[in-house]
């Protein structure tokens, strides 16, 4: 008897035991401090673009689908889903006691609806529409003004959606998990009378965090762990702060001063700081190419040719700063595909190798060509690393062809703007998909022009290594038609202090994942 009720207390203290380190994940009461220099102007989850903006969403809202702990595609607001045999009909089903951040709002079916409706809406002018347009009738909706009530997303019940798409889409997952796809429920939308996502009193989030502040005046955002979250894997943290807009020069004073537990820039400089307080990653989003115009010809010589001809990309890669890495493709080194790294499963692409005799050759003696070249300037964005390229191509041309080639800096804008529109002939190209996919990054190219040739459909190919090797063969033929040649890769910068003791990222974008990052209280 005694036996038994010492083995009573013993299994009691166990299962206390149990339920506190369970409930110790979920209630530590850190806050994680964040300061970035790119800005907030929205919080509509449809339309955000930036990077802050994107990582206060996924933080703060669940999709059918997320990203799990480990950077995979996992069930998000849907503890299930189905797929056809055809690949075209995706049916999902919500977990029970989901809530709107309120507390007593039910999250449904037909938010789902209802956000994937507005995206598609040519009136919302979603930045990220183009993502969704496999659905059916979503690419009607969107660019023939053809009824919303025809879109393929329906509710048959509160806790059922089902989506039917028009074409097999292999990326349409990781679509799901996207902000683009977040739910939003109309009566409160309706009731912000265009004011959506614009305050923190206009915004109902549904995700792991939810929106309690955002001080436009002070340019911070603060998220809170909801305790009403009903899926899987609340946040350790209690909350994450996020100072966003900051001045360079703000960034490098606040890291001497370890102001902040994370740093999130594209401000290379900022990694000049000797703060061995700070552990560095680096993600390479970013790359800059040489960019030359099929407007740039003179009669029958190959100006383009010439010119990539006489780039000394080895000894360029003698001047590049630690933290830049020399680019082994169009597409920036840390893409990814279909969850996959894109680099590693590709490959390098192969380059010309400089050659000042062959590329005088092409050149012919014409001096009527050397004229027409020393008129060019060669566009490029206004930062120390670029100027460097800039300048040390422009001397090896005029060194070794006799062309005196101006060089000129403006901002990456005017750069991509140019070029579109055939006023720049020349220039050091800034290339970054804006949701960093391979594919992403080729749509980039086209929508420039600087893609002459005809491109496959990304979801004609379903087998992932076929689809990344034709990625590939795009970016061997821009380089063998002497119309781009990668020069270096500029990362995405993240530093963190001793206190974080684990970072976490979602990998479209390189987010920061609130969710999984931890830090000593």
């Amino acid at each position: 008897m005694l036996l038994k009720k010492f083995l009573a207390v013993i299994l009691c203290f166990v299962t206390l035991l149990v339920c506190l380190c369970a409930c110790s994940a979920h209630t530590g009461n850190s806050t994680a401090y964040c300061q970035t220099d790119q800005f907030i102007r929205t919080l509509d989850p449809q339309l955000v673009s930036t990077k802050a903006e994107l990582t206060v969403i996924y933080n703060c809202f669940d999709g059918l689908m997320r990203y799990d702990a480990e950077g995979q595609i996992a069930a998000g607001a849907a503890d299930r889903y189905t797929v056809s045999d055809d690949g075209k009909t995706y049916t999902f089903t919500l977990r029970d006691d989901l809530v709107w951040s309120d507390g007593e709002t039910p999250v449904t079916a037909a938010d789902f609806v209802y956000g994937l409706t507005r995206a598609v809406l040519p009136e919302t002018k979603a930045p990220f529409a183009s993502m969704l347009l496999s659905i059916e009738n979503a690419e009607a909706i969107y660019s023939a003004g053809k009824s919303s009530d025809s879109l393929g997303v329906k509710a048959p019940d509160k806790q059922t959606v089902v989506i039917t798409l028009t074409r097999p889409d292999h990326n349409f997952l990781y679509t799901l998990a996207h902000p683009v796809a977040a739910p939003c429920h109309e009566a409160f939308f309706l009731s912000t009378k265009g004011r959506y996502g614009l305050n923190d009193d206009s915004l109902l989030c549904n995700g792991a965090f939810y929106l309690s502040k955002w001080n436009t005046e002070n340019q911070t955002v603060r998220m809170v762990r909801f305790s009403d979250y009903a899926g899987t894997d609340q946040p350790v943290l209690y909350a994450a702060q996020m100072a966003y807009g900051a001045e360079d020069e703000t960034l490098i004073t606040s890291i001497k001063d370890n102001e902040y537990n994370i740093y999130t820039s594209s401000y290379t400089n900022m990694l000049t700081v000797d703060n061995k307080a700070y552990t560095q990653n680096n993600f390479y989003t970013t790359t800059y190419a040489l960019y030359i115009s099929d407007g740039l010809q003179n009669g029958e010589n190959d100006m383009r040719a010439a010119l990539m001809q006489d780039v000394d990309r080895t000894s360029l890669r003698i001047n590049l700063p630690v933290f830049l890495q020399e680019s082994t493709g169009v597409i920036p080194a840390d893409s990814i595909e279909r969850g996959q790294s894109y680099r590693k499963q590709a490959g390098a692409v192969s380059f010309p190798v400089y050659d000042a005799a062959a590329a005088v050759k092409q050149l012919g003696n014409e001096k009527s060509t050397y004229t027409y070249l020393s008129g060019c300037t060669l566009y490029y964005p206004d930062n120390d690393y670029a100027k460097l390229y800039a300048n040390q191509i422009a001397q090896t041309w005029q060194k070794d062809l006799s062309a005196y080639i101006n060089t000129k800096a403006v901002t990456a804008e005017e750069i991509l703007s140019g070029i579109q529109n055939k006023t720049i002939l020349l220039a050091i190209l800034p290339v970054q998909a804006s949701n960093d996919t391979a594919f992403g990054t080729v749509s980039l190219l086209k929508d420039l022009n600087v893609i002459g040739f005809q491109i496959q459909d990304q979801y004609t190919q379903p087998d992932l290594q076929s689809w990344m090797q034709i990625l590939k063969s795009y970016e061997q033929r821009l380089i063998d038609q002497y119309t781009i040649l990668p020069l270096f890769d500029m990362p995405d910068c993240y530093l963190s202090d001793q206190k974080i003791t684990k970072l976490s990222f979602i990998p479209y974008g390189n987010i920061l994942h609130f969710r999984y990052i931890t830090k000593e209280e």
